[in-house]
């Protein structure tokens, strides 16, 4: 049998489901609004909001030996105004000189294939490209090198943006 406050829980985050006239009848019993009776699908979306931002933001709950640490994917396109754009020596060197020095403890290179609309133009424009993912204990403190790194590929291969992904994980090395 269910509890009280666990049904006032189920119905309040309950979907919405239609009905003959297009509307779910309220639920019946009291709602989380100061123990009034009446509707709680007003309740519903901000509640699951909350849950939803809060699990976003929340380092997960990880199992030893992991502990919480933040994934950075970069996306770095490698045309170049339309030529055959950034080789595979430039992207070394350029992984040597500006990556390897700022995250000397490891990361991954994959070769990807991206695509993405052109702003100006409003065209599909796709295009050969590296993801860079490195795996650090604390993003906020690694955000300047991260940066750094960015800055410095757009300024030498002349690339409007580099996209940048975080994602808490579970890591153990």
């Amino acid at each position: 049998m269910m509890h009280e406050e666990e049904r006032r829980w189920s119905d309040a985050v309950r979907p919405v489901t239609g009905t003959a006239a297009g509307r779910a009848p309220p639920p019946k019993g009291p709602s989380l609004r100061s123990g009034q009776r009446g509707t709680t699908r007003s309740l519903a979306a901000p509640v699951a909001l909350v849950l939803l931002l809060t699990a976003c933001a929340a380092a997960p709950i990880c199992r030893a030996p992991a502990k919480p640490a933040t994934q950075v994917d970069l996306y770095f396109g490698r045309d170049i105004g339309g030529t055959a754009g950034v080789s595979d020596a430039q992207w070394s060197l350029f992984v040597d000189q500006e990556v390897t020095p700022r995250f000397p403890d490891g990361l991954t290179v994959l070769d990807a294939h991206g695509q993405y609309r052109d702003t100006a133009s409003g065209r599909i424009s796709r295009e050969r490209s590296k993801r860079l993912t490195i795996v650090v204990d604390d993003a906020a403190a690694a955000r300047s090198r991260f940066d750094a790194v960015i800055d410095a590929y757009k300024h030498r291969f002349r690339q409007q943006s580099v996209l940048k992904v975080e994602t808490p994980v579970c890591a153990a090395f």
